[in-house]
């Protein structure tokens, strides 16, 4: 994936005050939200494992647009 269509992971506190991650698409929208983790690095970590697989990943039926 090229930078210029990439996202990008941030990290932060919910009003809860755990830490989350979250993938925010290049025109701002969040696109995906990580479960509640006790310390930042946790997050961090756990963003960095789904950065990892994500390209990877593959949809349920195959192509996307087809039915399963």
């Amino acid at each position: 994936m090229s930078q210029s269509t990439a996202g990008r992971y941030v990290v932060f506190q919910d009003r809860s005050g755990a830490w989350r991650w979250r993938l925010v698409a290049r025109n701002g929208r969040i696109v995906a939200v990580g479960e509640a983790h006790t310390r930042p690095r946790d997050a961090a970590r756990a963003a960095a494992a789904v950065a990892r697989i994500a390209g990877s990943a593959r949809l349920p039926g195959g192509a996307p647009g087809r039915k399963p």
